[in-house]
């Protein structure tokens, strides 16, 4: 039998919530994409987005784009991308 990916609202009842809706300042883990498109995985993946990987909302822009810091620097993100991008946030030590 092959597991289905979980559904947005299986997501959401983990506590996950897609970047779009993150809190901008906060330090949060990408738990999954929910994408598979291989364009936009392999846009996330050169923005230096994937599972595990920590991000932050700098911006939100006026044009409904994120401004995200990534391990590897700032990119932008359009809200259908960013809305494909699932995370946590993450825990203090």
């Amino acid at each position: 039998n092959a597991v289905l990916p979980e559904s947005p609202e299986q997501l959401k009842k983990r506590g996950l919530l897609p970047l779009y809706e993150a809190v901008e300042n906060i330090q949060y883990t990408v738990a999954c994409l929910y994408e598979r498109d291989p364009k936009l995985l392999v846009f996330l993946h050169h923005s230096g987005i994937g599972p595990n990987t920590q991000v932050r909302i700098i911006a939100r822009n006026y044009d409904q784009t994120i401004a995200v810091e990534t391990p590897s620097g700032t990119t932008t993100l359009v809200r259908p991308a960013a809305e494909r991008v699932w995370v946590k946030r993450r825990q203090k030590r």
